[in-house]
């Protein structure tokens, strides 16, 4: 969702929302067009939007499907699976937390 705010989540009825995606960001240049590899080359929690805010937005409606880890960095990508998938595991227990 671009442009809505947590509280615009918030006020959703939980049987809109099929699945979360948590994914991370960093700035944009005023003027610059994002790109994933660009904008989104961040480790989940070390980019710039609040995710404990999005994520109990979500919550707050009563969802409780799945919420999808998303990376889109190169430099993960080229790390071990396994610890990824883990890691990424135990971000999102802590977001839920």
């Amino acid at each position: 969702m671009s442009g809505d705010t947590p509280e615009d989540v918030a006020s959703l009825p939980a049987d809109l929302i099929a699945a979360v995606h948590v994914c991370d960001g960093l700035a944009v240049p005023p003027g610059e067009v994002p790109d994933q590899p660009g904008s989104r080359n961040v480790w989940i929690g070390g980019g710039l939007i609040p995710l404990q805010e999005w994520v109990d937005a979500c919550r707050s409606t009563g969802f409780d499907g799945y919420y999808c880890p998303e990376i889109f960095s190169r430099k993960i990508a080229q790390l071990d699976d396994t610890t990824v998938a883990a890691t990424l595991r135990n971000t999102i227990a802590f977001l839920l937390a």
